[in-house]
């Protein structure tokens, strides 16, 4: 998924997770491509990108820790993080089910 999760907040992403789990193979994985943000330090351009998320869709960037919390609750977890474009942290996320 590139860019999807980050259209919505927590809510809809858990039931978009949820429908992608119930479509996994055994051995399947689910790769998320969308920011990481670190916790301090996000260049201007990143957080204009969460402002804008947050005041036209009530949605958000995610930090890791976040990322962890909305995948954990639907019975996720991270196996990498990728992160390809560092100054804006664009990523690509591994997770498998639990």
């Amino acid at each position: 998924m590139r860019g999807i999760l980050h259209d919505f907040p927590d809510d809809k992403c858990a039931v978009i997770l949820t429908h992608c789990i119930t479509a996994l193979a055994p051995d399947s994985v689910i790769l998320i491509d969308d920011m990481v943000l670190p916790n301090t330090g996000v260049y201007w351009q990143t957080a204009q990108v969460d402002l804008t998320m947050m005041a036209a869709l009530a949605a958000r960037e995610r930090t890791h820790e976040q990322w962890v919390a909305l995948l954990d609750s639907v019975g996720l977890k991270i196996v990498d993080v990728h992160v390809y474009t560092p100054p804006v942290h664009e990523s690509v996320i591994t997770c498998v089910p639990k």
